[in-house]
């Protein structure tokens, strides 16, 4: 039992390391811009971003603090693969998220914001 619960420690201690560090990377308020490799996922990523409002979207690279690169690998035809990268201005990634998969790209896009970005900042 004792090993359980330092395990859990560790995770939860890496948890709040990961979203610690994207807080500091990309701050609240920072402009982002977003760019996916199609435009319903696209669509998706700036439905669930302008919702949030954590961050501001920005209308172009050039009046953008940060861009923020969605990728989509099909694994297989009801597998696909979704991770998001933080790029700065400086060309200099600030931040990479863990993947996470799912059936549909739509719906995957919406589970990474979910589950790494949205509920790894915690607001």
């Amino acid at each position: 039992m004792k090993h359980i619960l330092t395990l859990l420690f560790f995770v939860f201690a890496a948890t709040a390391g990961m979203a610690q560090k994207l807080q500091k990377a990309v701050p609240k308020g920072s402009k982002v811009f977003i760019e996916a490799p199609s435009k319903p996922v696209l669509r998706v990523a700036l439905d669930k971003f302008a919702e949030w409002g954590y961050w501001q979207l920005a209308g172009s690279k050039e009046e953008a603090d940060f861009l923020i690169y969605l990728y989509v690998e099909k694994r297989s035809s009801m597998d696909y693969n979704f991770s998001a990268e933080f790029v700065n201005k400086a060309n200099k990634t600030v931040y990479t998220t863990l993947n996470v998969n799912s059936a549909k790209p739509r719906g995957g896009v919406a589970k990474l914001i979910d589950k790494r970005i949205i509920e790894e900042i915690g607001e």
